[in-house]
């Protein structure tokens, strides 16, 4: 059970300070997708770019370095 792979939501909220809100965590990518989609529907291209999605493995810690990207994760509307 520790190698499902799970998908996590957020949206960015400070860039500097690496800030991002938790929006969800889906069994499988096409699911974070269209969450993103229905969060994203009336916002317009500029606030729709701060949403991510990004994989984890379930009872696996995943620590990124100061500044570094989440491997795997991209911005669905950039």
């Amino acid at each position: 059970m520790s190698n499902t792979k799970l998908w996590v939501v957020g949206k960015i909220t400070n860039v500097l300070n690496d800030g991002w809100d938790f929006i969800g965590v889906f069994s499988d990518e096409p699911l974070a997708l269209n969450a993103v989609s229905t969060v994203c529907t009336n916002l317009d291209d500029e606030d729709k770019s701060k949403y991510f999605i990004a994989p984890a493995k379930l009872n696996e810690p995943k620590v990124c370095a100061d500044g570094s990207d989440w491997k795997g994760g991209y911005f669905p509307f950039e």
